[in-house]
């Protein structure tokens, strides 16, 4: 079993967190844990966190909310297909567990974040070739709502026009 040891100077903590330093894996050579094949989601996963801690520089909220949001999809994606490996998934996956989370209740702006950690998880894998094609490619993010703006009733208008001092320059 080999270690992989992350310098505290990249992710800027000592140990600990949601990345500790200390990482196991199964391999003989260290560095072949970022080029493998995961054939596990939990392992696409962590490779990919490991992507975003050291080479993209991101913070800890920002990998853990991924994380998050990596892991309840995976969850869902073996209990709905008994499935595990990142290379099966389709679209069709995304759309339902999409659909899932928005029925229990998920509000659209934390819909659009989970969305925008599949799409770019994916991606990932894709351009790395570890798989055939992204199946989020093809996915759109939810718009969030919009809202018009109020507007005044008959009463507020004219008390509006009654404030202009006709007599006085810009009407003040």
């Amino acid at each position: 079993e080999s270690m992989v040891r992350l310098d505290p100077a990249v992710s800027g903590k000592t140990g600990g967190g949601i990345f500790p330093f200390t990482w196991r894996f199964p391999f003989s050579d260290p560095l072949r844990m970022v080029f493998c094949f995961p054939n596990t989601m939990e392992q696409a996963i962590d490779q990919f966190i490991l992507h975003l801690a050291t080479e993209r520089g991101l913070s800890d909220n920002y990998q853990l909310g991924t994380r998050r949001a990596l892991e309840s999809f995976a969850a869902w994606y073996e209990k709905h297909t008994m499935g595990k490996d990142p290379a099966t998934v389709e679209l069709r996956h995304l759309s339902e567990y999409l659909a899932h989370r928005k029925q229990r209740g998920l509000a659209t702006g934390s819909l659009r974040l989970e969305i925008i950690a599949l799409k770019i998880f994916f991606r990932h894998l894709a351009s790395r070739g570890l798989l055939p094609a992204d199946p989020a490619e093809k996915m759109d993010s939810p718009r969030l709502e919009q809202y018009l703006p109020e507007t005044l009733n008959e009463v507020e208008v004219e008390k509006l026009i009654e404030a202009i001092d006709a007599a006085k320059p810009l009407g003040r």
